[in-house]
């Protein structure tokens, strides 16, 4: 099986690794929370989840997304989190600066990177994507976005988080 690519500002970028494919259970990984706390992803299974994916909460595009999925995400009935390789401390004066209270994840520890393939190579940063996964813990819908300076499809996503 060939490794998957995207773009990065037009110059094309391997993904490491093989990307979990919908229908497939989400791989477990470790992650840190604003405290620096460790969560599983498995621990999260129980409630429908959009796993919004960016290389960097400190730049436009990735501010963007996450606020359209914060805002989109509110009155419903499941779970959105961010992930990045953005430190806690990152997310946590992000989180201040634009007076959110967002959910966010750190794979500081590339333990995300590695189990879903999203690392870009050579750029220790994770490409933009979207996972949306059922109360079982399978994807239902995933997004590697080709560019990953463009957004991604905010509606599709969502259409697939409102049928769980």
């Amino acid at each position: 099986m060939m490794n998957m690519h995207v773009t990065f500002k037009g110059e094309k970028k391997e993904l490491i690794g093989l990307q979990p494919q919908v229908g497939q259970q989400i791989p477990n990984a470790t992650l840190y929370d604003q405290e620096n706390q460790a969560v599983a992803l498995h621990d999260l299974i129980g409630k429908p989840l959009i796993l919004s994916v960016v290389p960097d909460i400190k730049t436009r595009v990735c501010e963007l997304q996450t606020k359209v999925f914060d805002e989109k995400t509110k009155a419903k009935d499941y779970q959105f989190i961010t992930v990045s390789k953005n430190t806690p401390e990152d997310f946590k004066t992000w989180n201040e600066e634009m007076e959110l209270g967002v959910k966010t994840l750190s794979d500081t520890h590339n333990e995300f990177a590695k189990a879903f393939g999203l690392e870009l190579d050579g750029l220790n940063l994770l490409t933009r994507s979207v996972f949306v996964i059922d109360q079982t813990g399978k994807i239902v819908y995933q997004e590697i976005v080709p560019e990953v300076t463009d957004e991604p499809s905010y509606k599709a996503a969502l259409e697939a988080a409102d049928q769980l």
